[in-house]
């Protein structure tokens, strides 16, 4: 790697940014992200990381933002994205493309039941409907006294919906 030699964007129209190899090692071990170093320099963020590929720093990205998959697996299922992010100082994109890459199924933390705005009925109305359905109560005399329609009676009863309860 050359201290002197400065990278630039070559792109016709725009005044040339250049940025010292020195310059840029000095910023990233400061804990300066890229987009940090963009704004500073007045350029792009692709120009900064071409200039960090062609100064030979991106070995110091790579291992800097890299994320084990131990540390996932300790992490994750207990935490959200977000804050597994929040916690190894880093972003989500970060964190969702490491579990992508150790094929960690992601867990969607949407509210289920009651907790959900669009949801129409309560967990006990639930489970009592799946309760007369077991007891062999007609789907149409359960319609009658619940005020709800035999499709999503049918849907209840079948596990298609409310999947989470017992």
């Amino acid at each position: 790697m050359s201290e002197d030699v400065p990278v630039s964007n070559k792109r016709p129209g725009r005044p040339r940014v250049y940025i010292t190899p020195s310059v840029l090692k000095s910023a990233l071990e400061a804990g300066a992200t890229v987009a940090d170093i963009a704004k500073t320099h007045n350029c792009h963020v692709k120009t900064v990381y071409r200039a960090i590929e062609s100064s030979g720093l991106k070995d110091f990205l790579t291992t800097r933002y890299s994320i084990s998959k131990e540390t996932l697996e300790r992490l994750y299922p207990e935490k959200t994205e977000r804050e597994v992010a929040e916690e190894l100082g880093c972003s989500t994109t970060t964190v969702h493309r490491a579990l992508v890459k150790y094929g960690i199924n992601r867990v969607r933390k949407a509210p289920q039941g009651e907790r959900s705005s669009r949801s129409k009925h309560t967990e006990a109305m639930v489970r009592l409907v799946r309760e007369s359905a077991a007891k062999n109560v007609p789907v149409s005399k359960i319609a009658e006294l619940t005020g709800i329609p035999l499709q999503t009676l049918y849907k209840i009863i079948r596990r298609k919906t409310w999947r989470h309860l017992p």
